[in-house]
């Protein structure tokens, strides 16, 4: 899966590899989603408001989580998925949030955290529907942000300038909503990746929600910068905050 529409050099090109790995896997991959995934809307809820769980409670094991929703058929009909592997998981769960730890980021205060989660607390299924090449990342993160961690970083970083072996990208990112997914709290913003003439290389939709201390996020991505239909993303969220593992 190529993630960038610009050549990239150096460890972003380790990268896109093992963004591409992931693609090569799903398309491999004997296990297909097996039925329609479910839209599901709530009512709205502002920051702040409390979710279904308290977030201090252990929220359910990250790598049995991602399983249950893939073997379970949480993905859409006709969309090939596989569980990454934890060198993969880490690299494609960077590419995807299009703020890399190598790079210069402004304003600094954006920058990616210096480490990537523990294996055993993170894990990630990835999906490609065959036709228009988009992918749907379902990603488990014990310890992860929150809903509200969540805003105010989209708020706070909602224009980025990134450098990365020389190459200049920016990242705009939509106001954040929030919405209650399958009970619980969620918030939902879109993101694009603009080169320096203003094209849009990938733009994501990503939706995020806190299942006890288990950060659970999806994003969808089109590759060319056409449209991620949200109701898929937020229904793939459904899926996960109400498997059993």
């Amino acid at each position: 899966m190529r993630i960038g529409g610009t050549p990239r050099r150096g460890r972003r090109s380790a990268m896109h590899s093992a963004v591409a790995a992931m693609t090569i896997a799903v398309a491999a991959a004997t296990t297909l989603s097996g039925c329609a995934t479910t839209v599901l809307t709530g009512v709205a809820v502002g920051p702040g408001e409390s979710a279904q769980t308290d977030p201090s409670e252990p929220g359910p094991d990250p790598g049995a989580l991602v399983r249950a929703v893939l073997n379970g058929g949480g993905f859409p009909t006709g969309y090939q998925t596989t569980v990454l592997d934890e060198q993969e998981a880490v690299l494609a769960a960077e590419d995807l949030s299009a703020i890399p730890r190598a790079g210069r980021v402004n304003p600094v205060r954006c920058q990616a955290g210096a480490f990537p989660a523990e294996a055993v607390d993170f894990a990630m299924a990835s999906g490609t529907e065959p036709d228009s090449r988009q992918i749907l990342a379902l990603e488990a993160e014990r310890g992860g942000p929150s809903v509200d961690e969540t805003i105010e970083t989209v708020q706070d970083c909602g224009e980025v300038t990134v450098v990365e072996s020389g190459v200049a990208t920016r990242l705009l990112r939509s106001s954040p909503d929030t919405a209650q997914v399958g009970g619980y709290q969620a918030v939902t913003y879109t993101q694009q990746v603009v080169d320096e003439d203003g094209t849009v290389l990938r733009a994501m939709t990503i939706a995020r929600a806190r299942r006890g201390d288990v950060t659970v996020t999806v994003t969808g991505m089109d590759q060319q910068g056409g449209r991620i239909d949200t109701g898929t993303v937020t229904g793939l969220l459904g899926e996960a905050l109400t498997a059993e593992p």
